[in-house]
Order: C-alpha cells, then sequence, then structure tokens
C-alpha cells in the first residue's frame, strides 16, 4: 500500500509540471499571429507586454503612404546623438531596398488594418543571399496620429534610425516591449497624414549585391572627379556651340530665301507695270487720203 501511495505521490508532480510546461507553450504560441512568412521575411501580430499601453488599432493606412513610409527610413552612421535625426551634413542610408520596401508595405498596412489596440506589428525581413548583411527587424504601431518603428537586428540590437523628409518625423525613446528589451531604443514617430502630402525625399537605398549602392563619384579620386565634370562640361559646351552654328546656318538661308522671294516679286511687279502701260493708250491711226488734200 505504502509503494503505491508513493507511486502515486511521485506521479503526481511530474503531472503538474506536464501541464505547466503546456500552459506556458500555449501562452507563448497566443503571443503572436502570423499574417506572412516567406523564404523574405515575415510579418506578424504580437501582444504588447504593457497592457497600460493603447494602440490606436485597427488603422487603414493606403499602401503607396506605407511605402513612402518604409522607403523614408534611414540610418545614419556618422551621427553621434541617437536622439536626433540625420543632419543636412551627413550621408543618410536607407534601411530598406527597394525589393524590402515593396515586400514590406503591403503587409504592413493589412497588419495595421488587422490589429487590435493591445497588438503591434512586429516584422523581420531577410537579405539577399550572399550580401552579408544580417536580417532586419522591428516593430510598429500607431498612436497619436503617428507611426511609430523601432528597428532592431535579428539579435534584438537596437539600430539608431531617422527618416527623410525630416520635417514629418521626430525621435523617442522606444517602448521596451516595441524595442524587445534592447537598451537605448529609439523609435521613429511618423505623422504618416503629412507624409501622404509632402514631397518624396530620396536617400540612396539600402545595399544590394546586384545593385551595388554607391554613387559613382564616391568611386573616384578628388582629381579624377574633377576631370570627369571638365570632360562633361567640355561636350556640353560642344554640344551648345553645334546647335548654335546649326541655328545660325538655318537663319542665313532663311535671309537668302527672303531677299530672293522679294526680287522676284519685284520682277513680277515690274512685268505686270509695263504691260498695263503699253496697252493703256493705243495711237489714233489717220484718214485714208487724208495727207494728200493740197492745202488752199
Amino acid at each position: 500500500m505504502s509503494v503505491k501511495i508513493s507511486a502515486r505521490n511521485g506521479l503526481f508532480p511530474a503531472i503538474l509540471l506536464s501541464c505547466a510546461i503546456l500552459a506556458s507553450g500555449c501562452a507563448a504560441s497566443s503571443n503572436t499571429q502570423n499574417l506572412s512568412r516567406t523564404g523574405k521575411g515575415s510579418i506578424y501580430l504580437e501582444n504588447l507586454s504593457d497592457r497600460s499601453f493603447q494602440a490606436d488599432h485597427p488603422t487603414v493606412i493606403d499602401q503607396q503612404t506605407m511605402l513612402k513610409v518604409v522607403k523614408g527610413l534611414v540610418t545614419d552612421e556618422t551621427s553621434t546623438d541617437s536622439t536626433k535625426l540625420p543632419a543636412s551634413g551627413s550621408k543618410p542610408m536607407r534601411v530598406f531596398s527597394d525589393e524590402d520596401a515593396e515586400f514590406l508595405a503591403p503587409l504592413l498596412a493589412q497588419g495595421l488594418s488587422q490589429s487590435k489596440p493591445e497588438q503591434m506589428i512586429g516584422f523581420r525581413v531577410s537579405p539577399s543571399a550572399g550580401s552579408g548583411a544580417e536580417p532586419t527587424a522591428g516593430t510598429l504601431y500607431v498612436r497619436e496620429g503617428a507611426v511609430h518603428i523601432t528597428i532592431t537586428s535579428s539579435r534584438n540590437t537596437a539600430k539608431t534610425a531617422g527618416f527623410l523628409p525630416r520635417s514629418v518625423a521626430r525621435i523617442e525613446a522606444a517602448l521596451p516591449s516595441a524595442a524587445h528589451g534592447a537598451r537605448g531604443a529609439k523609435s521613429v514617430a511618423i505623422d504618416y497624414a503629412a507624409l501622404a502630402k509632402a514631397a518624396v525625399v530620396s536617400a540612396p537605398p539600402a545595399s544590394t549585391p546586384d545593385k551595388p549602392v554607391e554613387a559613382e563619384s564616391a568611386a573616384l579620386t578628388a582629381d579624377e572627379f574633377l576631370l570627369k565634370q571638365t570632360e562633361d562640361l567640355r561636350r556640353a559646351k560642344e554640344t551648345a556651340a553645334l546647335k548654335e552654328s546649326e541655328m545660325s546656318l538655318l537663319r542665313k538661308e532663311n535671309n537668302w530665301l527672303k531677299e530672293k522671294l522679294r526680287e522676284k516679286t519685284a520682277q513680277v511687279n515690274a512685268l505686270k507695270a509695263g504691260t498695263i502701260t503699253s496697252t493703256a493708250a493705243p495711237k489714233a491711226k489717220p484718214k485714208p487720203g487724208a495727207e494728200l488734200q493740197p492745202a488752199r
């Protein structure tokens, strides 16, 4: 009898442990809701850990505006103050390539339209094969008329990000849940209504192996770049001079044709005038025998 009780006493804690593991697994799986998962990346809805925080979800943002949001995100490696947007003298680079932006924008817009106030949208984009870059991840939510985006790497380390145009965005401290625990994370808050009306301010796109993003002048030395600019200017002057020469020749030909036309007109007028003079007053013919009558 004592053996049976011991077995039961040993089995009961094991059952409790299994139930606890199963419950934690269910809780973890219910924390996220996958919207899209492909080889390029994934989009999912994630519950905010701060229950007191409420986002303005669901929200409808058209895909063109969302595409502006994604393409406007930039990194500025030269910036030392992560609380400021990239300075005008720096060279910001886009976080996402055109291909990544076209992949993300419609899915993020879909996620916002399906999300709840206690949820945010999470995303992860894998780089092109052979690029050597690590995947880019982040979170997004809408509150008080702004899209709040936090960019992280696959290792959950915060990546400083800015936005172009600067007039519609600001940098602020990220929510701990939005930054996935990364310390010192910053979010970009973008006024998407103002962005929809603003002109597009382009920055160099993120580099890809097929289309390396590197300005032609950056690959040249200062002397080579100056020589190239001088050659381009010389060619432009030659083209302009050739066009001016052609125009001058056309003007001369036009003047010659006008002169010939005036001469022909004068000749025609002279011929007409001569014909009218010769036929206007014919002489009277003398009567027969009038000259033979003698005078009395």
